[in-house]
């Protein structure tokens, strides 16, 4: 008896629609996690470069100010507003000794000003912070004491707030110091404590910046009370 060969039987519409599906969801599940997974990596790599800047700037500014002291007798401590009306960008000037010379001596008296440097492209509101160096001999204090804010190098970019908090001897806080002015309470004199504060631009949610603050304990105080008197 002849036996009659059955040809293969092929796949219908509904089933080829159906594995297409399945395709399309396996692709997008796996396109998903390894979206959400490079995502991840680069937030926590833009974290870690934050906390890097953030750690470099926090050691050199307490550096600098646990050693604040006197030039030919008197304390210079004064802090600026950079922008009229805002106090989210601020510029501190002091006298100390720590000097960092770059190849020179790495030593002498030096004013060190600390202020916020607009980056290049400029946009939404980012800036360097900068530290300028300048050693000082007593020809430099004959000359006007205004504000420097150029020159020096960056400690970190990618900032949107620099400001600071300044606390006496008392404990009373101010917002600015002034050492230069006739202000009774800070004329001549320097703070016990300055608190800074330092919010770096978060890409991923521009209205909670990554913020580091730290207070610095100004030793030179103690001096500073002393010399009131004089």
């Amino acid at each position: 008896m002849r036996r009659c060969s059955r040809s293969p039987r092929g796949f219908t519409m509904l089933e080829i629609m159906i594995a297409v599906l399945i395709l399309g969801i396996v692709i997008t599940t796996v396109y998903g996690a390894y979206t959400g997974t490079l995502r991840i990596v680069a937030d926590t790599g833009y974290a870690d470069e934050v906390y890097g800047m953030a750690r470099c700037v926090v050691e050199q500014i307490t550096r600098d100010l646990e050693s604040v002291c006197r030039f030919n007798g008197v304390f210079t401590f004064v802090s600026k507003e950079q922008e009229p009306g805002s106090d989210s960008v601020v510029a501190l000037r002091f006298v100390s000794s720590r000097h960092i010379g770059f190849g020179e001596n790495d030593g002498g008296i030096t004013e060190i000003t600390y202020y916020a440097a607009r980056e290049d492209d400029g946009a939404d509101e980012r800036y360097r912070v900068m530290r300028r160096d300048m050693l000082l001999q007593k020809k430099d204090r004959e000359e006007d004491d205004a504000f420097v804010t150029e020159g020096g190098y960056a400690l970190c970019e990618k900032v949107q707030a620099f400001s600071w908090t300044f606390f006496n001897s008392n404990g009373e806080e101010y917002d600015h110091w002034d050492s230069e002015s006739g202000l009774s309470e800070q004329k001549g004199l320097i703070p016990a404590l300055a608190r800074v504060r330092i919010d770096f631009a978060n890409p991923a949610d521009d209205e909670n910046p990554y913020r580091f603050v730290t207070t610095v304990y100004i030793p030179a105080v103690e001096s500073g009370k002393l010399s009131k008197g004089q």
